[in-house]
């Protein structure tokens, strides 16, 4: 049969990305992020004063404008040296503002609603303050009767004995004495709610009435501020130097996200690019190796055929084909069929039959596969005869192992 398949070589023995290291990511995204911040807050401090001057800056021309009387308007202009090199920025005052009117007249206005009602509006009028001495001198009476109370403590008590039908004595003494401590009881029971009533009444009346103009006063207080031109150039003028600082302090809160980023970018490149090479060289491989198996299969479809065609009409039944060597002249070696299986092919003529023939002699084939090998009678002898098929087939067996 043919020759053998050409050979894809041995596996490539290829290197493949280690796994990423993150503790080591980690602490160069660190390194990194914090060299960045400081290179960071390092700019922002060399750069704050002219950052403050400009915002105050615009904090006092907006205030100029706004206030009540002429202010001076300053600008950030270029401070240079006696050789006229510029070395840095300085504010310097360019004018003056124009005064505000509404604002003068605003504030006036609050000022005159806050001087309406003083403290001294908050004391107890004559009405709870006559209330109150009244209740305060009832109370220093203490226990002690009137003349009016004196008799209807006595008259009550007599009373009482008569409709009984006894008469003065000194049960009528002693009941009268009850009479009058019951009466001195209720009397200072009395007094001490007049003088709780009055007290709480003064007490709560000024406490409402000072409560009211505190509050008055501290919306005036309020209302001023709000109008006073500096508080209210305060939040535009800050407003417009914010974003400047505002953008450097997000630039540094994204450092160390960006640092990560670009570690990792760099760490994902390099695996990436020794995983593809890896890649690339197993693809290679394997592509020779199919190439030669599809050689291989090639050399097999024609060594197939070519079994197939061994002893032409001389079957002898089964699918099995005579080539006992015994029955055959004119040999001439060829080659081997297949490198794993030995078997050599001959160029050959049967006895009797002129046409050339190639084949393999079945005395070869049944030293290396017996089962593809059977006796039978042949003009009265016994001779052997192959079966194409089960040569194929071990062929074929042998190839792929061989690929593999």
């Amino acid at each position: 049969m043919g020759g053998s398949a050409p050979s894809a070589g041995p596996r490539p023995q290829v290197q493949y990305a280690e796994p990423l290291d993150y503790n080591a990511l980690m602490q160069s995204s660190a390194a990194a992020a914090r060299s960045m911040v400081r290179e960071q807050y390092k700019a922002q401090i060399e750069n704050y004063p002219a950052l403050e001057t400009q915002a105050l800056g615009t904090v006092d021309r907006i205030a100029g404008r706004l206030g009540t009387t002429p202010q001076p308007i300053f600008e950030m202009v270029e401070k240079k040296d006696s050789r006229g090199r510029v070395i840095g920025m300085e504010r310097k005052q360019v004018g003056m503002s124009e005064g505000n009117q509404q604002t003068a007249d605003a504030m006036a206005a609050i000022r005159r609603s806050m001087s309406l009602y003083s403290t001294k509006d908050a004391d107890p009028t004559s009405i709870e303050r006559s209330l109150y001495d009244s209740a305060e001198s009832d109370l220093a009476l203490g226990r002690s009767l009137s003349a009016e109370d004196e008799r209807a403590a006595q008259q009550s008590a007599r009373a009482a004995f008569a409709a009984r039908g006894m008469g003065t004595g000194l049960g009528s003494s002693a009941a009268e004495i009850l009479s009058r401590q019951s009466y001195a009881d209720q009397r200072e029971a009395e007094r001490r709610n007049f003088a709780s009533a009055a007290n709480n009444m003064l007490t709560q009346n000024v406490g409402q009435r000072r409560t009211a103009i505190a509050n008055a006063n501290i919306v005036g207080a309020n209302n001023l501020i709000a109008a006073d031109p500096y508080s209210r150039a305060l939040g535009p003028g800050l407003g417009y130097a914010g974003p400047t600082q505002g953008s450097q302090m997000q630039q540094m809160s994204n450092t160390f996200g960006n640092a990560m980023t670009m570690a990792g970018n760099v760490g994902s490149f390099n695996a990436n690019m020794l995983d593809t090479r890896a890649n690339s060289a197993m693809n290679n491989w394997a592509a020779m190796r199919g190439a030669s198996m599809q050689a291989g299969a090639m050399n097999n479809a024609a060594t197939m055929g070519m079994i197939g065609g061994i002893g032409g009409g001389l079957l002898s039944g089964a699918g099995f084909a005579l080539s006992d060597k015994r029955e055959k002249t004119e040999i001439k070696p060829l080659g081997k069929a297949g490198s794993v299986l030995g078997l050599k092919t001959y160029s050959y003529k049967y006895k009797g039959d002129d046409k050339t023939r190639i084949g393999m002699m079945a005395q070869d084939v049944q030293k290396v596969l017996p089962e593809a090998v059977k006796e039978v009678t042949y003009k009265g002898k016994q001779r052997l005869a192959i079966k194409p098929a089960v040569i194929g087939a071990a062929l074929a067996e042998e190839l792929a192992a061989q690929a593999a």
